[in-house]
């Protein structure tokens, strides 16, 4: 994946955007620098860029740092083959051959 924020849900939290994985459902981190309630954020997936707006009258533009995005996305496809892996032995149990021989 090269989208820093298909992973990601943003959500304005009082003064603050806070940062979610949507798969694992924890929180991330916390991005700062309004000084007043958040009022809206959306995410620009073709430059990358979080956009927030605030009641202090200030639209802030986020980016990830080029170090950050290489180790989200180094992370994120692990997760994804682990994900996979799981997935294909889930899929394996569903199909083994659960018939009971009688003759034993």
């Amino acid at each position: 994946r090269n989208n820093i924020g298909s992973d990601f849900v943003f959500v304005p939290s009082e003064s603050d955007v806070v940062m979610y994985d949507i798969f694992e459902g924890r929180k991330r981190r916390s991005l700062k620098g309004h000084y007043n309630t958040v009022n809206c954020c959306t995410y620009a997936p073709l430059t990358q860029c979080l956009f927030s707006g605030g009641a202090d009258y200030n639209i802030l533009v986020w980016t990830a740092d080029n170090e950050t995005a290489d180790r989200y996305r180094d992370e994120t496809e692990t997760k994804s083959s682990q994900r996979s892996a799981v997935s294909q032995a889930n899929t394996n149990q569903l199909y083994q051959d659960t018939w009971s021989d009688d003759e034993s």
